[in-house]
């Protein structure tokens, strides 16, 4: 399923003009022209309100993520001093003794057909 988003052009929060000039008036009707702006303010301080509450979760969700990746990477980082000798003695180990021939996967016997069996 394939979304065309020419449909959209020209819209917001896809509602088309006419639909949202529909919206408007009966707004007007219901709500009253004395009444809407106040509503207005109030929808819009209400937006502000739950925009300051995403940022402080999302603060408060990477505070916690550093938090609990900070000590892992402390860890990390002491592994790698500590294997860090061993790696260069294992290098100088196969610079004294050459370097390994990588083993040659050892060949298995060939399995024996079911009707040939031997005596």
């Amino acid at each position: 399923m394939s979304l065309d988003l020419r449909l959209y052009h020209g819209r917001v929060f896809s509602i088309s003009p006419a639909e949202f000039t529909t919206i408007a008036v009966v707004a007007i009707i219901v709500i009253g022209p004395k009444r809407l702006p106040e509503l207005a303010r109030k929808f819009g301080a209400m937006i502000r309100a739950v925009r300051r509450a995403t940022a402080e979760l999302k603060s408060g969700i990477e505070d916690e993520y550093r938090d609990t990746i900070a000590p892992l990477q402390e860890v990390r980082d002491e592994y790698r001093e500590a294997v860090a000798p061993l790696k260069e003695m294992r290098d100088e180990i196969e610079s004294m003794l050459g370097q390994p021939e990588k083993a040659q996967p050892k060949e298995k016997p060939e399995a024996e057909e079911p009707g040939e069996r031997g005596p």
